[in-house]
This record gives structure tokens, C-alpha cells and sequence, in this order.
């Protein structure tokens, strides 16, 4: 599918999503743009459709490290995570440990079950140093990690961040109303508005959109918008372009019947030389534009919230 911004593939994930069925099925469908790295699917807990950078949220701790989940990795049947600082320094672990039922927070990259056990006294821990936490993880998260083992000092705090686009409800979706060249199961069609987004500056986080706007005549043909203006600046709209002989927008390149350029606020009339009007474009919505063939792209762990 070709839209704003790049062509979105749809990737083919296994049945391993980590308790999520997105569409109902053991084959879903969950798009990717490789111009812009970004993801789009739909999120079962929290009933919209996404698009992210990450399949899965962040985890951030009070002592700097940022955490990403460990592509294609599952311990314990839960998703593990790894990090660093910002600079790349003290890399850390997260992960699930079934046999202490509590997350493990630890420094290093070894993801395995903790040692911890006293001395011959019984006064003085020895083995391991980590911090725990025994509740779930959820969006929008803020929980204490508590030293255990060897590890000293006070808890550290574990939140939760996903940076990522919602679909806006309300817009004129056509993906599925067109021909079946243009057919999506599901498809991820509308206009994306910033969540959980810091901008640079003072800079809004624009929206993204997947979906060509397109038009409609008054007897059902669909005309598209170009994904890319032409050599003088205009976009093509299935037949209709500017004519510059004319200084109007006319359906391939005739003389006649003129009119301006499709609008999305109001229908656009075209009028032949005797001012009747033969032609009216009105926006239909976002369409899907070229659909594209088929691509698997890899095993993808989903988060489990």
C-alpha cells in the first residue's frame, strides 16, 4: 500500500504474539514502512489501531538506563529487556524469573535466575545483586524496584513510555469499498495524532497518515490524489491535472469541462463551455492507493499489555 510519506508492506507474524490475537487468527497482519521505521497495527488492550516506532514500550528506570525489549527473546514465557544509559553506558537486564515470581532488574547482560544465599552464620547475604519487582507490567506503569541479594541502597522507580500515534476516529475510510484490487482486511487507513510524544523545540509531533485522499463523482468513479506533486508544483487527481494552457484544472489535459482543484471541504464543480456543469468531485476519504504483493518481514514479540 502506497501512501504520504512511503509504501507500508504488510508482514505475516506467528502465532508467538505474546497473548495478543490482532486479528482474530494465528496469521496477523501488522503493517511496516521502511522509509520511515515505523510500525502499524492494531493493539487489543487498548481497542485502536497504533503506529510506533517499537512494537513494544520502553521501560525507563530512576537511575538512567532505558530499557527495549530483546527482539525475539522470551525467559520464562514473558519478554526480556536490555539497556543502557543514554551515553551507552551500565548496560542492565529486565526480565521475568518464573522460580522467584518477581521481574529481575540487574546490571550486565546475563538474563538468568539470580543466586542469593547467607553466610555460615546466617547474617550476611552473599551470591547476587539485584533489584526486584513482583507486580504486572502495564501502560503507563510506576512501580518501586526493590534491592534484593547483595544489592544496597534505596528502590529505584520503573515507568513504563510508548511513544507512538493513535487513528483518530471519525475520518472517511474507502479502503474497503473500491474494487478488490484495493481490498484490506483490517486495514490500518486514517489520520494518526501523537501520544505519550515529546516534540524538539517547539515543534508539534506532526500526525501520519496512511492513506491516499481521494475523490468521487457523482456517479461513483474514484479519482486519487499523487503521492508526489508534479515538475510545476500540482498533484494529479486520477484524470483531472492543472492545464496550464487553460489556467484550469480539466480532465486529461482537454480544453474542457474546467474546474479548480479538488478540495476536501466543499464539492468541486466542472462546467463545459456552456457553463452547465457535466462533472462534481466531492472527498470520498483516505484510500489504500497501489496496493502492494505480499512480504514477510519477521517474528515480531508483541507486548503482552
Amino acid at each position: 500500500m502506497t501512501t504520504p510519506g512511503g509504501t507500508w508492506d504488510w508482514m505475516v507474524a506467528s502465532a508467538r504474539l505474546n497473548g495478543y490475537s490482532y486479528y482474530g487468527n494465528n496469521s496477523t497482519r501488522i503493517w511496516y514502512n521502511e522509509t520511515r521505521h515505523l510500525w502499524a497495527f492494531y493493539h487489543t488492550g487498548l481497542s485502536k489501531w497504533i503506529v510506533s516506532k517499537e512494537l513494544v514500550p520502553s521501560l525507563e528506570v530512576s537511575d538512567g538506563v532505558v530499557l527495549k525489549a530483546v527482539p525475539n527473546f522470551f525467559y520464562d514465557g514473558e519478554v526480556a529487556f536490555s539497556g543502557a544509559k543514554p551515553d551507552g553506558s551500565s548496560p542492565h537486564v529486565l526480565f521475568y524469573c518464573a522460580s522467584r515470581t518477581e521481574y529481575v532488574y540487574r546490571t550486565g547482560t546475563s538474563i538468568a535466575e539470580p543466586v542469593s544465599y547467607k553466610d555460615l552464620d546466617g547474617s550476611t547475604n552473599l551470591g547476587d545483586a539485584w533489584y526486584g519487582y513482583s507486580g504486572s507490567l502495564y501502560l503507563g506503569m510506576s512501580a518501586n524496584l526493590e534491592p534484593k541479594g547483595t544489592q544496597t541502597g534505596g528502590n529505584l522507580t520503573l515507568t513504563s513510555k510508548w511513544p507512538r500515534w493513535e487513528r483518530r476516529s471519525g475520518d472517511s475510510i474507502i479502503g474497503n469499498s473500491v474494487s478488490s484490487a484495493h481490498y484490506i482486511p483490517n486495514h490500518p487507513l486514517g489520520v494518526y495524532e501523537a501520544v505519550d510524544q515529546t516534540a524538539d523545540g517547539e515543534n508539534e509531533v506532526a500526525d501520519v497518515v496512511i492513506g491516499i485522499p481521494a475523490w468521487k463523482d457523482e456517479r461513483g468513479n474514484l479519482y486519487e490524489r499523487t503521492l508526489d506533486k508534479d515538475a510545476n508544483g500540482n498533484f494529479r487527481y486520477g484524470t483531472i491535472s492543472y492545464n496550464r494552457a487553460v489556467s484550469a484544472w480539466t480532465p486529461d489535459g482537454a480544453a474542457w469541462p474546467r474546474g479548480s482543484e479538488p478540495s476536501r471541504n466543499s464539492s468541486v464543480e466542472f462546467k463545459d463551455e456552456n457553463d452547465e456543469t457535466v462533472l462534481t468531485l466531492s472527498f470520498a476519504g483516505l484510500s489504500p492507493g497501489l496496493f502492494t504483493t505480499d512480504r514477510y518481514f519477521a517474528e515480531a514479540c508483541v507486548w503482552r499489555w
